[in-house]
């Protein structure tokens, strides 16, 4: 592909999550490359936090109006150039599909759908894809959804997972004071956070020096800090709710110990490759899609096992030898994810289309 070929992101909106943060990553190491980028946001009275975060140089184009005008705007903004689609919540967006009909269009899926998917809705996103002629998924998982739920052919599939910057994790000397683990996700019921919760309380009642770091937000907030109460956590539980800020964030995991995720449901998660570039221990719900990012890197627990997660963390809180041969792990594994590996790969997708 050549730096002639403009690029257009579509997404719903720009909060502050998993994917608009891969699209966040992937539209700034573009426009580093030479590339035109835009980025068109179909709905501009949500939450668009994250546009704060993207290169001066990249074009944002946020739209308003009744659909129809947007469509006429999205069908404008499009013209010309390779549109990538990329959608969240298992959403299909059957008009938008018709809008971008006669585009050039690549699809990306982010994660596994089928706890909000009907049988409809994948027939409805089997016949949205029927002339799109490349797929990205991020993950086998997600390719194992797309062909066994969604109903695409394999061959249309390509796998690339989520990259990170790659920066030196400096080794954090022992403090002696609690170990603070950190859980970075938006707050849905997916998101299984109450699992960490409830955890915690176990480990503490059996001695770990322990406190958690909750960053997000989401509809689960008010349940969960009620839950946190419930378990007597207050003082041991801090809610920085949805920061986004790389500048804020990236401090709040290098100064963590060990990341954690109860997660059921995910694609890729940028957040878990996050916490391996700072070095972390892993400790994470035992789902494919983190055994496909962290691998023998981490350490697991059933998704819906509390009592299994408090083992796990009192086992960490007292190996501090396990803990270092962690981060070490966490550090080499994190080399597979190398953002400049994933711009390459989405280059020779692109790149099908820049002869046509």
């Amino acid at each position: 592909m050549t730096t002639s070929e403009p690029v257009c992101f579509v997404v719903r909106y720009f909060t502050v999550g998993g994917l608009e943060r891969v699209v966040l990553s992937l539209a700034n190491a573009f426009v580093e490359r030479g590339v035109d980028v835009s980025v068109v946001v179909l709905y501009n009275d949500e939450r668009n936090a994250l546009i704060s975060e993207l290169d001066p140089r990249v074009k944002v184009h946020l739209l308003g109006g009744p659909i129809r005008a947007r469509m006429q705007q999205l069908r404008s903004l499009t013209r010309g150039k390779i549109v990538h689609i990329h959608f969240g919540d298992g959403d299909i967006l059957p008009l938008v599909r018709y809008a971008l009909r006669d585009r050039k269009v690549v699809v990306s899926y982010h994660s596994v759908y089928r706890h909000i998917r009907s049988w409809l809705k994948n027939r409805v996103d089997q016949l949205c894809n029927l002339h799109t002629p490349q797929v990205i998924a991020v993950s086998e998982a997600v390719r194992d959804f797309c062909t066994q739920d969604v109903g695409l052919p394999s061959a249309k599939i390509t796998v690339i997972p989520n990259g990170v910057r790659i920066r030196p994790a400096p080794e954090r000397p022992s403090t002696g004071g609690p170990l603070t683990a950190i859980a970075l996700a938006s707050l849905y019921p997916h998101k299984n956070q109450v699992v960490l919760l409830e955890g915690l309380k176990l480990a503490r009642d059996r001695g770990a020096n322990v406190r958690l770091r909750v960053i997000g937000d989401g509809s689960s907030m008010a349940d969960l800090y009620s839950a946190c109460l419930r378990l007597g956590l207050r003082e041991s539980v801090d809610w920085y709710g949805a920061v986004w800020r790389q500048d804020l964030v990236h401090p709040l995991l290098a100064s963590s110990d060990l990341f954690v995720s109860a997660s059921t449901y995910e694609g890729l998660p940028i957040s878990i490759l996050e916490g391996m570039a700072h070095g972390l221990p892993m400790l994470l719900s035992d789902i494919p899609p983190h055994r496909e990012a962290c691998g023998a890197a981490a350490s697991y627990f059933p998704a819906r096992d509390p009592a299994r997660f408090a083992s796990e963390l009192v086992r960490l809180c007292a190996d501090e030898q396990g803990r270092a041969q962690a981060r070490l792990a966490s550090k080499q594994r994190v080399m597979k994810f190398d953002l400049d590996a994933a711009v390459d790969q989405h280059f020779s997708v692109y790149s099908a289309f820049a002869a046509t």
